[in-house]
Order: structure tokens, then C-alpha cells, then sequence
């Protein structure tokens, strides 16, 4: 009986508070492009047409991921005006597919909330990300959820990180790119292991300092082969870093790898 209504009281919390939120497992964030949500910006950055958002402050857009990386239920909140409303869902509509085949959970439905800046010719944002067992049909949006996120890369300290579409000066690490993967190719250790073969992709952060931090491995194909990679740029040189308006920036960065 004690049983019974234990589950019965589960039941209804479930009723009262709606779709268990599976984000505190911390999965892991599906690609785009192969690449991570940097790359999503990317795309926005280079489809849209400013002509028609130049002067939007407070787009905050919604989408849920199905299971085949399909964008569903798009929705596109607080625009000034229906042009720029309709030019974002176009692009929205219009995304290629996300990759989900990194995530150990396969029946989870990823829920995106986005609030947009546009400046420059740029897309940037703030990312909320969400992962549920049901389908969220209704992406509830929130005109203040991003506030607090807001003030802090509003305060005099930017830690805003951009990616490195219509960048200014984009990063670049000493000597360029061939130089740093040489580096990689010299520095990576590949597993003893016969038939190893596939794409490991990581994303990282240039700092303002030109220091890599925050390194993500978004897809490995096991044996170590993402913490290799962790390993390896924790350890390269500086990079000359991004800059933006005559400031030195933090930029992301996608780095696949073919073994």
C-alpha cells in the first residue's frame, strides 16, 4: 500500500510539474555541422539577412530536436516587427539536420532556447539546452530567463564568446594552421588498436590570452581517443587571439580529427 501511494505521489508531481528535465545527467551537446552549437551560429551567421534584424534586441528563439536531429516546433519570440520574425523562422526552417549520434541516450528529445544578438554581420547568443524523455510539444519562452546571463556579459569584464564568423581578426596559432597540425600529428598518439578508424571532434576556446580552455570532446570513437586529443591542446602553444572592434576577444573553435 506505502508502495502504491509512493508511486501514485510520483505520478502526480510529474503531472504538476511537467516533463522530467534529464539535463543534470549532462549529456553530450549533439553536433551541427560537425561541429557543436558554434557552428548552428555560424550557419545563422551567414544565412540571415541583416537588412531584416539589424534593429532586433530581443529575439529569443525555441526548437526541439527529434530523435533524427530533425529541428521541430520552431518558435520565434519577441521580434519588433512580422519581416524579421519571418526571415529567422525561414533560416530556422532551412537548418540541415543536427547530429545525435554521439548521445549514449538515444530516446531523448533535446530542447534548444536561444537569445540572439545581431551586430556586425554576426550572429552570437546565449544557449539554453535541455533533454527530455517526451517530446516538448509547447517550449514554454521566458522574455527574462536570459537576464541574469545577460548582465553578466554586459558588465565591464566581456567574457562574450564568439565564433569566428565575421570576426574582425580571427585566432590563429603561430606560424598557422599547417603549423598546429603538424603539432597534432607529431603529438597525437594513436591507440595500438587494429581497424581503429573514424572522427573524433573536439571544441575548445581561445581566451583573450591566447591560452585553450574549456576543451569539449563532442564526438570519439572510444579507447581514448577524445581524451588524446584533451591531452594534446592542453599542452600546444598560445594562439594569437581573436579580436573584435580593436579588443581581444574569446573565440570557440571546432577541431575535427581523421584517424
Amino acid at each position: 500500500m506505502r508502495k502504491a501511494i509512493f508511486l501514485f505521489t510520483i505520478l502526480i508531481s510529474q503531472f504538476i510539474f511537467g516533463q522530467e528535465d534529464y539535463s543534470k545527467y549532462k549529456p553530450v551537446e549533439p553536433l551541427y555541422n560537425n561541429g557543436g552549437v558554434e557552428k548552428f551560429y555560424e550557419y545563422l551567421s551567414n544565412t540571415i539577412d541583416y537588412t531584416k534584424v539589424e534593429n532586433e534586441k530581443d529575439v529569443i528563439i525555441g526548437f526541439v530536436l527529434g530523435n533524427d536531429g530533425t529541428m521541430n516546433h520552431i518558435k520565434v519570440s519577441f521580434c519588433s516587427n512580422l519581416e524579421a520574425e519571418k526571415e529567422i523562422a525561414f533560416v530556422l526552417q532551412n537548418a540541415i539536420k543536427w547530429d545525435l549520434s554521439n548521445q549514449k541516450d538515444k530516446n531523448l528529445f533535446v530542447c534548444y532556447k536561444m537569445k540572439l544578438f545581431f551586430s556586425n554581420k554576426e550572429v552570437k547568443g546565449l544557449t539554453k539546452t535541455m533533454w527530455f524523455k517526451d517530446d516538448v510539444v509547447d517550449i514554454n519562452i521566458d522574455k527574462n530567463e536570459f537576464s541574469s546571463s545577460e548582465e553578466k556579459l554586459n558588465s565591464k569584464d566581456d567574457n562574450l564568446i564568439y565564433n569566428s564568423a565575421g570576426l574582425d581578426v580571427r585566432p590563429e596559432y603561430p606560424g598557422g594552421m599547417s603549423e598546429f597540425y603538424l603539432y597534432i600529428q607529431k603529438n597525437y598518439k594513436v591507440p595500438n588498436i587494429k581497424g581503429l578508424a573514424g572522427k573524433v571532434i573536439v571544441s575548445f576556446v581561445i581566451e583573450k590570452d591566447g591560452s585553450i580552455t574549456d576543451v569539449k570532446v563532442l564526438r570519439d570513437i572510444g579507447h581514448g581517443t577524445g581524451d588524446e586529443v584533451v591531452r594534446v591542446l592542453k599542452n600546444c602553444k598560445k594562439w594569437l587571439p581573436a579580436e573584435q572592434n580593436g579588443a581581444k576577444v574569446r573565440c570557440s573553435y571546432i577541431l575535427p580529427i581523421n584517424l
